[in-house]
């Protein structure tokens, strides 16, 4: 089958390509701390250091040069034209498989974290078991701060650095660079959930690991079928809206050790991954062989 990736992706060498990739990344990340500490004075971070609104700017600028950024930079180091991320036009048949395959995967992600919260850790990660629990304890105080916001400022804000920020940011570089390079050296299968592993594991977030995969994959494929990152971005961009809107509608749940989320039955889960498996189905045989 001709997948038809960009020939500017291969490379004889893939974990050197993967490597300067990262290297780029790292450096953006450097860059955009920098950037904050420049626009915002240490002094007012010493004074203000649980301000919502500068935690806001400084994710904000944070993600857009670690992710955005990289992924231009590789462009440009690669001379690779962006156009290759609309390789196919926009149908509107693309619209409604994505929106129904996002929602069932949003769906069966709510059990996945229920999930995911009671999961030992892996032994091979047990000495990180402290750190994750900082992590997930400094993620709540962020929610507390969060759901304080009372204008429309800081709800609009709040929106723009959450959903849209990471939807674009991040499918530019998973999805659309990544996915592509990783499958140019195996199945297109396997670059999607490499991809979406690393793209789970580099948010470092154990108690959210299998909703992310999930989410991740879905993410994938949707970009496969498409050949469209606009329709990647949109389907994440629904995910981390309807987690926003969540967050401020029912705050007392998202406080909570996430045990308590309300869930459908389990028939529900198995049905919705029922229907995912075969809307794809259906995606791949108009994708290959409407002819």
């Amino acid at each position: 089958m001709d997948y038809n990736h960009p020939k500017k992706f291969y490379h004889k060498n893939i974990w050197i390509a993967l490597f300067q990739l990262f290297i780029l990344m790292l450096f953006c990340i450097f860059l955009g701390d920098f950037f904050f500490l420049s626009l915002f004075q240490p002094i007012w971070l010493h004074f203000f250091p649980d301000n919502i609104i500068l935690q806001l700017f400084k994710l904000m600028i944070i993600n857009l040069s670690t992710f955005a950024g990289s992924t231009w930079l590789y462009f440009f180091v690669q001379h690779i034209d962006f156009r290759v991320f609309f390789r196919k036009k926009i149908k509107k048949i693309f619209f409604i498989y994505t929106l129904v395959i996002m929602l069932l995967g949003i769906l069966c992600s709510t059990f996945l974290a229920a999930w995911n919260i009671q999961l030992p850790l892996p032994k091979v990660l047990v000495f990180f078991d402290a750190w994750f629990k900082a992590q997930n304890l400094e993620m709540k105080n962020f929610l507390f701060q969060l759901i304080k916001i009372q204008n429309i400022f800081s709800y609009l804000l709040t929106w723009g650095v959450l959903s849209l920020v990471p939807a674009f940011g991040e499918e530019l570089f998973f999805r659309g660079t990544l996915q592509n390079m990783l499958s140019k050296k195996m199945s297109i299968h396997l670059a999607i959930f490499f991809t979406a592993f690393i793209f789970s594991t580099l948010h470092l977030q154990w108690y959210s690991f299998l909703p992310r995969f999930f989410l991740g994959a879905i993410l994938g494929y949707i970009f496969f079928y498409t050949q469209n990152i606009l329709f990647p971005i949109l389907a994440h961009l629904l995910n981390n809206s309807m987690a926003i809107i969540y967050i401020f509608l029912y705050p007392e749940k998202m406080l909570t050790d996430n045990t308590s989320i309300p869930l459908y039955p389990i028939a529900v889960f198995w049905l919705s991954i029922i229907l995912i498996v075969y809307f794809l189905y259906i995606w791949h045989r108009q994708h290959f062989y409407k002819h």
